[in-house]
């Protein structure tokens, strides 16, 4: 896992970052990928943003995260759930017990994965017909703001790219989902659903410098903050831009 990529961008992730929508939440209870009784492992949890919606859901949670930066934020995020503890591990190390989890989450962060080593550590620690859950917030590339927003960070982010040219992942060839659920013998769903958002200015800005490729000084950082107000006023109405996102959420039982 890419364990230093989110260094001092924890604040802005918390900040700025969606959550997940309710009918996420709802079709994994209702398809029973996640009970009241459940413990569940949120790996790579960063902030928390997903871990605090998954206590609502089961009986414990650990939010695994080796970032110290994000853990910190982490910790302070959930302090209020009483049922997420906190632990410093990695996808393809958690620390956990072995047969000891009922679910594994990894909300937007598979795409950092060692994918063999995780395969390996899910099948460690999940239970008989422990369930898997791979979650994103993608931002709408339709859209004309996030286009334009694309181009900035071709412009002012050095390591900007977009997650598939990352990672290989793509919303309309999710093939590497594929193989993975089919290195745990497991079949999968797909649920997508639209998550869009209304940022402020300073909310805009944030949700821009949390990425892991975001400029953090000099000239550059400069320069893509004053593109990125500029875009904004050329959007806002009201004092507000809307942000659209799409969640594409991928589970299944091994």
């Amino acid at each position: 896992m890419n364990e230093n990529r989110f260094d001092k961008k924890g604040a802005a992730y918390s900040a700025a970052r969606p959550s997940y929508p309710d009918e996420l939440l709802n079709a994994l209870s209702e398809e029973n990928i996640i009970a009241p009784e459940s413990t569940v492992a949120d790996i790579g949890a960063g902030t928390g943003i997903f871990s605090l919606q998954l206590a609502r859901l089961a009986g414990s949670v650990f939010a695994v995260e080796p970032n110290g930066d994000m853990r910190n934020e982490a910790e302070r995020y959930l302090k209020s759930a009483k049922n997420v503890k906190v632990i410093n591990g990695s996808a393809e190390n958690t620390g956990l017990d072995a047969v000891s989890i009922d679910c594994v989450t990894a909300a937007q962060a598979f795409h950092w994965f060692n994918k063999a080593a995780f395969s390996e550590e899910c099948k460690r620690i999940l239970k008989p017909a422990g369930a898997v859950v791979l979650v994103w917030n993608i931002r709408d590339e339709d859209d004309p703001l996030i286009k334009e927003n694309y181009g900035l960070n071709k412009v002012y982010c050095s390591g900007f790219g977009t997650l598939g040219e990352k990672t290989g992942f793509s919303r309309k060839d999710p093939g590497v989902v594929g193989d993975f659920f089919g290195s745990l013998g497991a079949d999968f769903k797909r649920l997508t659903l639209k998550n869009n958002l209304a940022y402020d200015l300073d909310t805009f800005i944030m949700r821009n410098f949390s990425s892991s490729y975001a400029p953090t000084g000099g000239a550059e950082k400069a320069g893509y903050e004053k593109a990125l107000k500029e875009l904004f006023e050329s959007h806002a109405e009201s004092g507000v831009v809307q942000y659209p996102y799409i969640t594409e959420c991928f589970y299944g039982k091994i």
